[in-house]
């Protein structure tokens, strides 16, 4: 990375960015959340090879028992609520974010 072909390529391109385009970017990665399609098939990809059938099966018995409203979600209090019950711990909100 500090290789002077490396260094000179980052400043050109530092000097051509566009700060519209900067910004653009970081809005668009701000508003990419959990409910994104791409992020649950991925999540649910990893999580169905690493789990095993009695893992995915006990995980199952938390989330529903933590899904107090029964809706297939979980709201952030939901996940407080649920983590202290299970877990003996409190989370604050910027942990469960």
């Amino acid at each position: 990375m500090n290789h002077p072909w490396i260094q000179e390529a980052k400043t050109a391109a530092l000097e051509k960015l566009d700060s519209n385009v900067a910004v653009s970017a970081l809005t668009n990665l701000k508003s990419f959340n959990a409910e994104s399609k791409l992020k649950q098939a991925t999540y649910a990809f990893i999580a169905a090879q690493l789990l095993t059938k009695q893992e995915k099966e006990k995980i199952d018995e938390v989330f529903k028992a933590m899904d107090l409203n029964g809706d297939g979600k979980l709201s952030k209090e939901e996940i407080k609520i649920g983590y202290k019950e299970f877990f003996g711990k409190e989370l604050d909100d910027d942990e469960v974010d």
